[in-house]
């Protein structure tokens, strides 16, 4: 998909992203310090080629925990260099610290009382790297970051937002404005779409708070583990 530059009448550089891992960088700013005590083990970690949930992974099986006692603020960039912060629970930091493990390595330990969650983060801090720009590349930046400047840098969504079918907006969009089609869509699929039965289709009366408390506890029970919950 084609977007709109905000210097498509400048030249641009040329080059390449992305061609090594080290040539995206990214480091999470953390939302807030870990005090010292708690029964959360914050460990500040470097993975290279890997995902988050990757790095859970290895780092679960190689303490013998599981995953979801292993908290993140956020998912990174799988091929890229990525420091962010991982809670695990229970664990004492000396299992943590000098641990290095194919990918990833932690960097420091601290213990904190909560486990982390999506969105504990203040922010990213990103360092890229474009390779075999063009002879004039210096001037052509130049230019291009005086435009930035001036009128600031475009922050919009990649393709990577939209699913591996690229049509997650489209879902979001059914669950909030569901029509017949997408009804009967969901009824052929095993689901049942909000304010709706299953067997006939008719809008169901709002479950009171005691049931649909009762609903929301068994709905958690059931449902499995999953990181950075």
């Amino acid at each position: 998909m084609d977007f709109p530059l905000l210097t498509a009448d400048l030249p641009g550089t040329g080059g390449a992203l992305k061609d090594r891992p080290e040539d995206f960088v990214v480091d999470e700013i953390p939302l807030y310090p870990a005090l010292g005590v708690g029964d959360h083990a914050y460990a500040r970690v470097e993975k290279t080629g890997i995902s988050t949930r990757e790095a859970i992974r290895r780092l679960a099986q190689h303490l013998g925990i599981s995953e979801s006692a292993v908290g993140c603020a956020g998912l990174k960039d799988a091929r890229a260099v990525t420091r962010q912060t991982l809670s695990l629970e229970h664990v004492p930091p000396a299992r943590l610290e000098g641990l290095e493990l194919p990918g990833l390595r932690v960097l420091s330990v601290k213990r904190h009382r909560n486990k982390l969650r999506p969105g504990h983060l203040a922010g990213n801090r990103f360092e890229v790297r474009v390779r075999g720009v063009g002879p004039a590349a210096a001037e052509s930046t130049a230019a291009v970051l005086r435009v930035i400047l001036a009128r600031g840098l475009p922050n919009g969504f990649g393709p990577q937002r939209f699913g591996t079918r690229g049509d997650t907006h489209l879902v979001g969009l059914s669950l909030l404005r569901p029509s017949r089609g997408t009804r009967a869509s969901w009824r052929r699929a095993g689901a049942s779409t909000p304010g709706t039965t299953r067997a006939r289709g008719r809008p169901s009366p709002p479950p009171s708070p005691r049931s649909a408390a009762s609903s929301s506890a068994s709905a958690r029970a059931a449902r499995p583990p999953t990181p950075c919950a």
